[in-house]
């Protein structure tokens, strides 16, 4: 009886390592602790399906957190030798006077 509860657990614990995994709402709520919201999703869809992207989206939506932290955390749990560049317009170019 005991080892079948211990296989149970092992089973559910790869099942939710795939899930992680393959599922990067999944990853961002369950690992990470994210809320991951509907217009999230449309975020990590548009980002995961295209090679560059562009969201716009009203400043509090949660872009960068879910954009450059939670996508990006996931994409290094993939894949160990991936190369991330992040760039930001930032800083003094984007104060106006």
């Amino acid at each position: 009886m005991k080892q079948e509860q211990e296989s149970a657990q092992r089973s559910n614990c790869m099942f939710r390592k795939g899930l992680c995994l393959l599922n990067p709402a999944y990853f961002i709520e369950n690992v990470l602790g994210y809320d991951c919201k509907p217009h999230h999703n449309n975020i990590l869809t548009n980002i995961s399906n295209n090679m560059i992207s562009l969201d716009l989206a009203p400043r509090g939506f949660g872009k960068s957190s879910i954009g450059n932290i939670a996508y990006c955390i996931l994409r290094i749990v993939q894949d160990r030798n991936i190369r991330i560049l992040i760039v930001s317009n930032k800083g003094t170019a984007t104060i106006s006077t």
